[in-house]
């Protein structure tokens, strides 16, 4: 079984909406690819991307999704 992972985005209540959303974008990219769903994984990564261009986590795990 996988690991939970945490990280810190900000203090609770200030964090900006397109954190969040890359951060939930993340996350369901994630359970997707844990799920075996490559598909609507890369879906989301794809969605991290395009809100945050420098997201190195999600760039890795698209590849992943690809290979």
């Amino acid at each position: 079984a996988a690991e939970p992972m945490h990280a810190l985005i900000g203090r609770a209540g200030s964090v900006e909406r397109a954190v969040l959303a890359v951060t939930e974008a993340h996350e369901a990219g994630v359970a997707a690819l844990h799920a075996g769903d490559c598909s609507a994984a890369a879906a989301r990564f794809r969605t991290c991307l395009s809100l945050d261009p420098a997201d190195r986590a999600a760039a890795v795990l698209l590849e992943r999704c690809a290979g």
